[in-house]
């Protein structure tokens, strides 16, 4: 946190922020229902790598975050990655994290990634 003085309130929210977008990152559900449409993630034979990226937003929007990982296609753990945002909207969290996930990826070196997010309107 940079050295920052901060209040024990202030961390423990955002050490719950952290956990939330955690959870919600590492959880084990591929697939879900959005909007009507089913969304499904299929591993991939070839040798691009995966992300997957989500955002979170407290009730209160003063504090929000975006998480991910990139993983090979048969579905093995490369990186995780996770950000704190502060107030903004859902559309510009998700993209945030899908723009750290790409540069991340591409800072290791794998130039061809297929992108997930559960946000229909990134997609």
């Amino acid at each position: 946190m940079e050295n920052e003085i901060i209040s024990i309130l202030s961390l423990k929210i955002k050490i719950y922020n952290l956990a939330t977008i955690l959870r919600y990152v590492f959880s084990l559900a591929l697939s879900t229902n959005i909007g009507g449409r089913f969304v499904t993630w299929h591993p991939d034979e070839s040798m691009v790598v995966l992300l997957n990226v989500n955002s979170n937003s407290l009730e209160n929007h003063r504090i929000s975050g975006f998480g991910g990982v990139i993983r090979r296609s048969d579905d093995s753990w490369l990186y995780g990655f996770v950000g704190n945002v502060g107030i903004s909207t859902i559309i510009h969290i998700e993209l945030l994290g899908l723009y750290h996930g790409l540069k991340l990826a591409w800072e290791i070196g794998y130039m061809e990634v297929i992108c997930y997010s559960d946000l229909t309107l990134v997609v």
